[in-house]
């Protein structure tokens, strides 16, 4: 059983924006390709329609590349109230196979 990762917005930018000339942004984009093309097979990632969103917003070409990257990765699952967890988390692990994002049907042609 491999380890869960929740993929917020910041993965998919890095993953796909042009090397920036900031040292600290470039370092953090190449460790997050570096992670995306070695480790990211060891778990299990997952991701939420907020970041489906997020990542449909702005340039249109990134745009389409951020939801690309993030094609076969489950949706999680909003959590009814009478299975939502005592902490302020509002996603459940059960992910949903089936994606509703409208942004991402709008860059993906679903």
């Amino acid at each position: 059983m491999s380890a869960k990762v929740y993929i917020e917005t910041t993965i998919p930018s890095y993953l796909v924006a042009r090397p920036s000339r900031d040292l600290l942004i470039a370092a953090h984009q190449r460790l997050t390709r570096d992670w995306w093309d070695l480790r990211r097979p060891a778990f299990d990632l997952y991701v939420s329609e907020p970041v489906l969103e997020e990542s449909a917003a702005g340039d249109a070409t990134f745009a389409r590349k951020r939801i690309e990257s993030l094609a076969d990765v489950p949706v999680l699952a909003v959590c009814s109230r009478k299975h939502k967890p005592r902490s302020t988390s509002i996603w459940c692990m059960a992910s949903s196979t089936k994606r509703s994002s409208s942004a991402e049907r709008r860059w993906l042609g679903d």
